[in-house]
């Protein structure tokens, strides 16, 4: 089947052995089970198992029983490399630099009393103000429908 989705699973990236790998931290937390459950159920599954493939561009198929398949089956979990890896990525990336400007702004711009703002900057407040607002711009811009096919075939 065909599937366009607006809404992402949470992808985790890396082997899990370098510094910068978020997947590092799945044997410690429930964060698949828990909070990631983009869940294929199939029901009615003649023979005992199925191949399930999830891409295009996703690295290999996986074989599941009947029975994970009736109670179903994360995908998130069981497929890190997957079709909504690129497209999270993006928006991931413009997150950071949004957040990267925030904290500039933060540091850089310190609370006066009555809430006004002191100055230390001559990029603050109307720049300042324009950058933020294209980095929202770019953070909502970065979130777009993935389109992604799932293949289950009886073995």
């Amino acid at each position: 089947m065909e599937l366009e989705s607006t809404r992402y699973p949470f992808c985790f990236f890396g082997d899990g052995a370098s510094p910068d790998s978020t997947r590092s931290v799945l044997p410690f937390v429930a964060f698949n089970e828990d909070l990631n459950r983009l869940t294929l159920i199939v029901k009615g599954l003649a023979g005992g198992k199925a191949t399930v493939a999830w891409g295009p561009g996703a690295p290999g198929s996986k074989s599941f029983t009947a029975e994970q398949l009736a109670q179903g089956i994360n995908l998130a979990a069981e497929f890190p490399d997957n079709p909504f890896c690129a497209a999270f990525q993006k928006v991931d990336g413009a997150v950071a630099a949004k957040q990267n400007f925030e904290t500039w702004l933060i540091k850089s711009n310190r609370m006066a009393p009555a809430g006004t703002l002191k100055a230390k900057s001559p990029r603050w407040p109307a720049t300042a103000l324009a950058e933020y607002d294209a980095l929202v711009k770019a953070v909502r811009a970065a979130f777009v429908p993935v389109k992604h096919t799932l293949t289950v075939t009886p073995e």
